[in-house]
């Protein structure tokens, strides 16, 4: 028998003994002190409680859910910046089409009063009407030839035109 294998053996048969050493408790000073001797003549040995294994469960995938979650912000900006670029591009338009209208003289869907009293100057004939908080004018001018030209509005907004022939 090799010189390690006894050494081996010899500690295994005294480790029972180590690991069967009586450990105590004792307060001292107002502090807790553990002792391999009794601290007093009615001391008990300390039994630590046993360590208790608990069996592994299942780790989420914390790169996955990170992976997941960034992929659908990105998504959700995505759409925003789609839906913010296609209100850009039509309020552009409109504001063209506006531009061009008040170039020509022209009343057109869209404009504000006072894009239209800055091109028609004040009515002749102003009707109000307010219906569940939803303000609706009519604005009438008498044109030159002695038809009329009637402006609507919703909420302040052109939302239509109506020409009317001299009777």
């Amino acid at each position: 028998m090799s010189r390690f294998n006894i050494v081996a053996a010899f500690a295994l048969i005294l480790l029972p003994l180590v690991a069967s050493a009586e450990l105590y408790r004792c307060p001292k000073d107002g502090t807790t002190v553990f002792s391999d001797k009794p601290c007093s003549d009615d001391a008990q040995p300390y039994m630590p409680k046993p360590i208790q294994v608990v069996p592994a469960t299942k780790v989420p995938d914390l790169a996955k859910q990170y992976d997941d979650r960034v992929s659908k912000e990105v998504k959700e900006r995505n759409k925003a910046d789609a839906a913010w670029s296609k209100d850009y591009e039509a309020k552009k338009q409109q504001d063209e089409t506006i531009r061009n209208a008040r170039m020509a003289g022209k009343v057109v869907v869209g404009m504000t009063q006072q894009q239209v009293r800055d091109l028609l100057g004040d009515p002749q004939i102003h009707s109000r009407n307010e219906n569940k908080n939803i303000v609706r004018e009519g604005w009438t001018y008498k044109n030159r030839d002695g038809s009329r030209t009637i402006v609507y509005f919703k909420d302040g907004i052109v939302s239509s035109t109506a020409s009317k022939s001299r009777q």
